[in-house]
């Protein structure tokens, strides 16, 4: 059984020296770290659990024509994870696009004029300055 914020998809890769040879790898311990976000639509909500100075990256293709785009985390523990988006490169505390730190339901919203056709990276971290645990829930909206 995986641990809750691990993926049970199986990573598939393929060499040049045999590129029709097939790996598969399941419960991957770096899944949603910054080696490898996971890949989300659009809209989704997906939970996960964190504890002080770690966090989870996720990748999502927005499309052309979006009217806006709702990210919210809402989470339970003793301390409140923070979250972070960025367009075409990963984000972090001191490298976003938008964010919402210090509260217990935090909510980014991007316009139709920001939420433009592009590839976005989400953070959702604890700093390392906040003791504590938390479990969150991420979901998004159009």
């Amino acid at each position: 059984m995986p641990v809750r914020g691990q993926s049970r998809s199986p990573v598939v890769k393929a060499t040049r020296a045999d590129p029709f040879r097939v790996t598969l790898d399941y419960d991957r311990a770096d899944v949603r770290r910054a080696t490898m976000p996971v890949i989300k639509p659009v809209t989704f909500s997906t939970s996960g659990d964190l504890s002080s100075g770690q966090g989870q990256y996720f990748q999502v293709d927005v499309p052309t024509n979006m009217p806006g785009w709702r990210l919210v985390l809402s989470s339970t523990g003793t301390t409140d994870p923070d979250i972070y988006v960025q367009r075409g490169s990963l984000p972090s505390p001191t490298s976003y696009f938008k964010r919402s730190t210090d509260r217990s339901l935090d909510t980014v919203f991007l316009d139709s004029a920001e939420a433009t056709n592009a590839t976005w990276f989400v953070l959702v971290t604890i700093p390392q300055t906040d003791v504590g645990s938390a479990s969150y829930t991420l979901s998004t909206e159009i």
